[in-house]
């Protein structure tokens, strides 16, 4: 299936992030349109008890393919960027073959009248956070093989390694199988994108 279709079906409501890192957990405040992190929701609600639990299944059955195309830099799905180091047009084919989430409690309706106490209480405060996003649940491509093109042409590791650069996001395992074809997975900790509300 197309990710985009997936996505439409099967996590509607999702936000892309653009950029991330560990740090982009469940209770994460993002700025609402460019999703950069600002704080946490502990922050400002230090007594608050947030739980973080894995969303119990894997929700992709068979797999979703999809592809970017880019002469500059390429982020993909927080597993890597590649950035190239010519004019060369490079395309990233990608077939994802596990998505994972996480969820935190408490949700929107328990955290929307902690967050009205502050608007009443507290203006400074108020003001900081207002129309931040909130993140409740992240989502983790886990394992993702990648194929590198270029002028209709197949790239191997070296051939791409000439033409650009590729740095893997730090914990994630890797391999190139049949020197081809990049599979990355193990990733539990960068998330591709994430759901929420806005404050």
């Amino acid at each position: 299936m197309d990710f985009n279709r997936f996505i439409a079906k099967h996590i509607p409501g999702l936000r892309i992030l653009r950029v991330a890192t560990s740090q982009y957990i469940p209770g994460s405040l993002l700025d609402r349109r460019t999703l950069m992190k600002k704080g946490d929701l502990s922050d400002i609600l230090p007594d608050l008890e947030i739980e973080i639990e894995p969303v119990s299944a894997n929700i992709v059955y068979g797999e979703i393919a999809g592809h970017r195309i880019s002469k500059g830099k390429i982020d993909l799905l927080g597993l890597l960027s590649l950035q190239g180091r010519s004019d060369n047009q490079i395309e990233l084919q990608y077939n994802i073959k596990d998505i994972k989430g996480k969820s935190m409690t408490p949700k929107q309706l328990v955290l929307h009248p902690r967050l009205n106490e502050i608007r009443r209480q507290n203006r400074s405060l108020w003001r900081q956070i207002n129309n931040q996003f909130v993140m409740i649940e992240s989502f983790y491509a886990d394992l993702v093989n990648i194929t590198f093109k270029s002028e209709g042409k197949v790239l191997s590791q070296l051939d791409l390694e000439k033409i650009a650069k590729i740095d893997i996001s730090p914990g994630m395992e890797h391999r190139w199988g049949n020197r081809h074809v990049l599979t990355v997975s193990q990733n539990a900790n960068v998330p591709f994108g994430t759901r929420g509300f806005t404050i």
